[in-house]
């Protein structure tokens, strides 16, 4: 039986080492700005409910994969065929998990691989 090829970007958990040249990067904290390179931050956990209106946001990771997305289409970034991500707590992947799972542009552009 064949199975449908899934087109999303592979998101890959490793260093920055690990990226070749057709790998963008996601990490977390911050740092310099430049192509194909994204930073973010864990957002501390909701007090609230999930789903109440004043939590319902794009998390720290969810906004980062946008803005590769967005910089990748328009041509002013890297043309990735992958992202890898370097995270150093739990709370940075719990963060990217909660993005692929929550995030509808993440989840739809995105999938973990491996």
């Amino acid at each position: 039986m064949n199975r449908p090829l899934d087109a999303r970007i592979p998101l890959v958990f490793g260093d920055e080492a690990d990226a070749g040249p057709d790998d963008a990067v996601l990490h977390e904290g911050q740092g310099e700005v430049m192509a194909g390179r994204a930073w973010f931050e864990p957002d501390p956990p909701a007090a609230h409910p999930a789903g109440c209106l004043c939590c319902a946001h794009r998390n720290g990771a969810g906004k980062a994969l946008g803005r590769l997305l967005l910089e990748r289409g328009r041509g002013t970034g890297l043309f990735f065929r992958r992202v890898i991500v370097a995270v150093t707590t739990d709370a940075g992947r719990q963060c990217v998990a909660a993005a692929l799972a929550d995030d509808p542009l993440a989840s739809a552009c995105y999938r973990l691989d491996g």
